[in-house]
């Protein structure tokens, strides 16, 4: 994969040698005729090898600006924001040279059987209106390597059972469980039944929609926190446009992104440094 994806870049002449370089000239040139571009973006990073040196630097810092923009996400109450704090997030941590992606997909929890909770999902495909055209994801989150998944906005979903109360602040995950999704974990009972009505068979779905073939690449993963499961079903990547000085799409207690990078992360990343 990796000797690949190499080529590839090469080819088109898109420069690999920083985070971001999606947004290199000849990257967009060719997203622009080929919006599948950007998945060769995300597999560079999945597949890239990492020195020691690099990891204890990510390990150094990506913990640091979690904790900041976790306690202001909490302190303005906001909710479902994960892809807006997942956009920020890789733009702060890319600015730092840190090498992440963004990952659109599904998620459910198992929660303890004492919690009586029903509502375990987040579909991708929550709707059938998504077998058409392209809807919200069912979660976003970010790889950051040797983060498997990165996830500050999990516990702040608009739950309505409580789901919130067995769910971490925090996802920082480096090892986790492989395993194998099926199409109840990305399409509701909804889907699933449109999805009969076609004459699909789920396997079928799940080829055709390509959901096999990216999960082959990139595994659907969990691990227990506390008495929770979590298991995150990656089904593609994607990324956000601009630089951080620019973005406005999250206002946490009046603070636009680049506002709170130098209000708030920075001076807590260089106060770690004394």
């Amino acid at each position: 994969m990796k000797k690949k994806l190499k080529k590839l870049f090469e080819d088109t002449g898109v420069d690999t040698s920083t985070p971001g370089f999606y947004n290199d000239k000849n990257f967009i040139a060719q997203e622009k005729n080929d919006p599948s571009f950007l998945q060769a973006y995300g597999f560079w990073v999945y597949y890239k090898n990492y020195s020691e040196k690099y990891l204890k630097k990510v390990r150094s810092i990506v913990p640091i600006v979690l904790s900041v923009v976790q306690q202001e996400l909490e302190g303005d109450g906001r909710t479902g924001a994960c892809v807006d704090v997942s956009q920020v997030l890789s733009k702060i941590f890319e600015r730092h040279g840190i090498w992440c992606v963004m990952v659109e997909g599904a998620f459910n929890a198992d929660y303890p059987d004492d919690a009586n909770i029903s509502e375990k999902y987040l579909w991708h495909y929550d709707d059938p209106k998504s077998l058409r055209e392209r809807m919200s994801p069912g979660h976003v989150w970010l790889h950051c390597p040797p983060y498997q998944v990165i996830d500050i906005t999990i516990k702040q979903q608009p739950y309505t059972e409580g789901q919130s109360n067995y769910l971490p602040e925090i996802v920082a995950q480096e090892e986790m469980v492989i395993f194998e999704a099926d199409i109840g974990d990305i399409c509701s009972p909804e889907v699933c039944r449109t999805i009969a009505a076609m004459d699909l068979s789920p396997q079928d779905f799940m080829a055709q929609s390509g959901v096999d073939g990216f999960s082959s690449l990139v595994r659907p993963v969990s691990y227990e926190s506390g008495q929770t499961t979590l298991r995150y079903i990656p089904i593609s990547f994607t990324a956000s446009d601009g630089e951080l000085d620019s973005m406005s799409n999250l206002i946490l207690s009046g603070r636009n992104p680049n506002q709170l990078y130098t209000e708030k992360v920075l001076p807590a990343l260089k106060a770690a440094e004394k």
